[in-house]
């Protein structure tokens, strides 16, 4: 495509790997007939009262330290995720070697859209590929797509949990420091509503590998002017309540509820 320059981003292929996706540490536990995923991000998750539901599954390598995954009463993975599309997509390759078919994430994002009530969750339609893991999964292109029908099964458990939400589009960055006026306005007119870290990457791992993602995020912080918000003061009980929403979607989708 024209508009795009000749930089390595550009050269997408579908040839095999060299790596294969595969855990390099030893499995904890049996995961047989576990195919769903429910993936948060949850600093100390295992001292929420949750984890007593908890086994440890394997240690994701993050870089300089391990990020522990966990199954949720021998019936779904809760995959803790590292910040950022690298990690985050390398952690979906694992799993996904492990038998995984679905994933469904609740993270958080930077509302930038002040039309959109923060108090609903924003469910993912498409997300802007303003980082670099999805151009190794995808040919160059502006959007990466959750998968329409675990969406659709998504926003049918959170009409029965009761969970307020709308869709809309996502805008992903690998530089959490760049997000600059001019690049939110560009985005916003795009048609981003939220902006985070990893939704373009995953959803492009799972176009590539054939599974299914989807996506919704709450807020934890708004780029609504010049000057960032900084985060909310609520965001860890928002973190806690979008756990208890995730296993519950996660088993009702399994077909365990």
């Amino acid at each position: 495509m024209s508009e795009f320059l000749n930089i390595p981003l550009s050269e997408f292929d579908t040839e095999n790997s060299m790596i294969t996706p595969t855990v390099m540490e030893d499995l904890f536990r049996d995961m047989t007939g576990i195919d769903t995923c429910v993936m948060t991000a949850f600093p100390n998750l295992e001292h929420h009262a949750l984890s007593r539901d908890l086994s440890p599954l394997y240690n994701f390598s993050a870089g300089g330290t391990y990020v522990t995954q966990y199954v949720f009463k021998d019936s779904l993975i809760v995959a803790n995720m590292p910040t950022g599309g690298p990690a985050a997509a390398a952690l979906m390759e694992e799993l996904i070697s492990l038998g995984v078919i679905r994933f469904i994430a609740i993270t958080s994002a930077g509302l930038l859209d002040k039309k959109f009530d923060e108090k609903k969750l924003l469910v993912v339609t498409d997300a802007i590929r303003d980082e670099g893991t999805s151009y190794h999964y995808l040919p160059a292109g502006e959007q990466a797509y959750a998968s329409p029908l675990l969406t659709e099964q998504f926003k049918q458990s959170l009409r029965g949990q009761g969970i307020a939400f709308e869709e809309g589009r996502v805008w992903t960055t690998d530089a959490i420091y760049r997000e600059t006026p001019s690049r939110v306005e560009r985005r916003k007119n795009e048609g981003a509503i939220a902006v985070d870290t990893e939704c373009a990457s995953l959803c492009a791992v799972a176009q590539f590998r054939g599974v299914e993602f989807a996506s919704a995020f709450y807020f934890s912080d708004f780029l609504l002017s010049d000057i960032w918000s900084g985060y909310s003061a609520d965001y860890d009980d928002m973190r806690a309540k979008s756990l208890q929403i995730l296993l519950e979607t996660g088993l009702e989708v399994a077909g365990l509820l």
